[in-house]
């Protein structure tokens, strides 16, 4: 703030005084005589100009005075105004700060009930996990029983198909217990890494011995497991199970209207084949919603499951077209209780996910999520029939609010799709894809109807980017060509194989080149020596 020196005009007061002296000594002869004067001093002109030079000192002066006073006024206006205004910040500080403490105070009450809550829900989870024990024990030795004596029977027919159903109900009850054994311990992750170690001791067993007397199966293989969770769902069920019977260690592929499907036969994994079917059921699940939401269900829409790996990790990779995630809640979807269904109707419980990551933790596993969206590319089409007539035609992929159209020569408006009437017998259909430098040739045209889509979209994992679809009629084929909305979310699961446990590098990953790690290294090498 700026500082102004205010002083009272005493130069003109002083100069008045004087000047008034010097007047009234003019007046009286007696005065001159007595302050003997100079002649000169009682001069008219002299007085005057006395008068005058007084007069202008004197306007100065008193105009200085009020110019500083005035920039006095403002100051102190500045200051009424800035203390007003800290007074008003003040009172509504105050008013926050007692809301902020009403909110503290009430999530403090919300939190202690929660506590209170929750402690009562340990006591009724113990209760419930010691006579779940105690029933499932009840019904599994039930089970095993009728299914021993069944297989025992005269009639072996009728006794295979009804111990088939006791062996359901039996896997069921299974299933049943090992989900109500997760949701009722203390720590997921710590509870199926121990169960890990458990299953490794049998598993170095049964790899030392020839037949080994395992009390429980301690690996199982993935695709089987996946297949368990998808023969409800899928169209061709019985497919489904004929192609995964005659599966020995190679790839199978299956699809349909909702589902493409590409599992390999060779990933094993260690453990509990209910823990990884809760994973991959919780997954599908959250696919399924998502897919058939409104604006997601279109004629493409589906769900690519894909397993896949190597003898040390098996990835599981699920990707559904719909609703994407927003960025900055990513990181938010395995928490427990939260949920991105806010919808009344469907409300999520915000299990799911967390069950999900607390099983890929329990495996040392990783799990990352990944927003698909659509992208611009360049497509040479390229149709020949067996007569010689050639179509080739250059589209150009545009998004217009996220959604691929094509612009074509010759036209300004965007298409969502380009039709050719053809007359003879189709030979080839070709497209090449300028951003992935790879084309895709298909020659074996039928007579009928049929449907291509993009072979080479993301080399195993199949996310088409284009469908081809030729129409037979009496005189001609119709064949257009249509870009493929593919923007939705892909979740990836790794984990570690059954062989890659027993290595400890191979099943952590990087995670343990610490210090601790290259102690037990060179302690098993001393071992070794």
């Amino acid at each position: 703030m700026k500082k102004v020196k205010l002083t009272f005009p005493w130069i003109a007061l002083l100069l008045l005084l004087t000047t008034a002296g010097l007047f009234l000594i003019a007046g009286n002869p007696q005065l001159i005589t007595f302050y003997s004067i100079p002649p000169q001093w009682l001069d008219f002109n002299y007085l005057v100009a006395v008068f005058a030079a007084v007069s202008l000192i004197t306007l100065w002066d008193i105009r200085r005075f009020y110019r500083q006073r005035k920039v006095y006024e403002t100051i102190i206006n500045d200051l009424f105004q800035a203390k007003k205004q800290l007074q008003n910040k003040a009172h509504t500080f105050s008013s926050h700060s007692d809301r902020l403490k009403l909110f503290i105070s009430d999530r403090l009450l919300e939190y202690i009930q929660y506590d209170e809550k929750f402690l009562h829900f340990k006591n009724i989870a113990a209760e419930v996990r010691h006579n779940g024990v105690i029933c499932f024990d009840k019904v599994q030795t039930a089970l095993t029983a009728t299914i021993t004596q069944l297989e025992n029977s005269k009639d072996k027919n009728t006794a295979t198909i009804t111990a088939e159903s006791y062996y359901d109900a039996l896997s069921s009850m299974r299933y049943l217990w090992d989900l109500l054994d997760l949701s009722t311990t203390d720590n997921i992750a710590l509870h199926i890494g121990n169960y890990l170690c458990e299953c490794e001791e049998y598993y170095v067993q049964s790899l030392m011995q020839a037949e080994p007397a395992l009390p429980f199966p301690v690996t199982y293989k993935a695709h089987k497991v996946l297949i368990d969770c998808l023969l409800p769902l899928v169209d061709k069920p019985e497919q489904l199970s004929a192609i995964a019977e005659n599966l020995n260690e190679e790839t199978f592929f299956y699809q349909d209207s909702l589902f493409s499907i590409s599992l390999n036969g060779r990933i094993e994994f260690l453990g509990n084949d209910n823990h990884f079917r809760l994973l991959a059921e919780n997954l599908i699940n959250n696919a399924q919603f998502y897919c058939r939401k409104k604006g997601a269900t279109k004629q493409q829409a589906s769900i690519s499951i894909a397993l896949d790996g190597d003898e040390k990790h098996g990835k599981l990779i699920i990707y559904n077209r719909g609703q994407t995630i927003a960025e900055n809640t990513i990181g938010k979807i395995f928490q427990l209780g939260y949920s991105t269904r806010r919808k009344k109707e469907n409300h999520g419980k915000g299990l799911g996910l967390y069950f999900v990551n607390s099983i890929v933790q329990g495996y040392e596993g990783q799990i990352t999520v990944v927003n698909i969206e659509n992208q611009i590319d360049t497509y040479s089409i390229r149709i020949e029939t067996e007569s010689g007539d050639i179509i080739t035609e250059l589209v150009d992929i545009t998004l217009m609010d996220n959604q691929p159209l094509m612009m074509i020569r010759d036209n300004d408006q965007p298409l969502a799709q380009l039709e050719w009437k053809m007359k003879g017998t189709l030979r080839s259909i070709e497209v090449f894809s300028k951003q992935h430098n790879k084309t895709a040739t298909f020659t074996d045209i039928t007579q009928g109807n049929q449907r291509f889509l993009d072979p080479d979209a993301q080399g195993k994992f199949h996310i088409p980017n284009w469908l081809i679809t030729i129409s037979k009629h009496r005189r001609h084929n119709t064949v257009s060509f249509a870009p493929l909305d593919r923007h939705g979310v892909q979740f990836c699961v790794t984990l570690p194989t059954a062989k890659a446990r027993l290595d400890y590098s191979e099943a952590m990953g990087n995670e343990l080149e610490t210090e601790n790690y290259q102690n037990i290294i060179a302690l098993e090498e001393r071992f070794k020596g």
